[in-house]
């Protein structure tokens, strides 16, 4: 059985380790981290491609996450 990728892009700030530490939840995480930046900065096939979105307030315009499964503000 062939394991599925969970591409995880992160706009937020991590603490120190938080990397790492999202890393060390599974292998079948792909990390991405693009930080402090407005939502059309971000490459087209990132948005594509991002399974999981953890951001304070970046958002994809309509259509451009069609993989987008889950979005985790930070608070």
């Amino acid at each position: 059985m062939t394991k599925q990728t969970i591409n995880v892009l992160v706009t937020a700030k991590l603490p120190n380790g938080g990397e790492d530490r999202i890393k060390a939840v599974s292998d079948q995480l792909k990390l991405t981290v693009v930080r402090g930046t407005k939502p059309e900065n971000i490459l087209d096939a990132v948005w594509k491609d991002a399974t999981v979105l953890f951001t304070w307030d970046t958002l994809p315009a309509p259509g451009k996450a069609p993989n987008l499964k889950w979005v985790q503000f930070q608070s």
